[in-house]
């Protein structure tokens, strides 16, 4: 196993079979069908993988860590994703 040294979050990424941790799970979380998926942040330490950033339900933070499950070489999953509920009374013109 070789590392890759990621420039803009200097975090050294294993890669597994010729591709960086890193950029798959990015990829997975970009492609997903959720927007706010596509907003989560990864950052690798070794082979942990960490979720990071902001979802509005405990369901898409679930989807989150299940879209990334099956990234090669990953041993570890760390969900540090905030749930922060939408403000019920935005957009109530009562």
């Amino acid at each position: 196993m070789t590392a890759l040294q990621i420039a803009d979050t200097r975090i050294v990424a294993p890669i597994v079979f010729g591709k960086p941790i890193l950029a798959e799970a990015m990829r997975r979380l970009r492609s997903n069908c959720h927007q706010e998926i596509r907003l989560v942040s990864v950052t690798v330490r070794g082979v942990d993988l960490i979720l990071h950033g902001t979802v509005s339900s405990f369901y898409l933070k679930q989807i989150a860590q299940t879209v990334v499950r099956g990234v090669d070489g990953v041993r570890k999953i760390k969900n540090r994703l905030d749930v922060v509920y939408p403000d019920a009374t935005q957009g109530d013109t009562r």
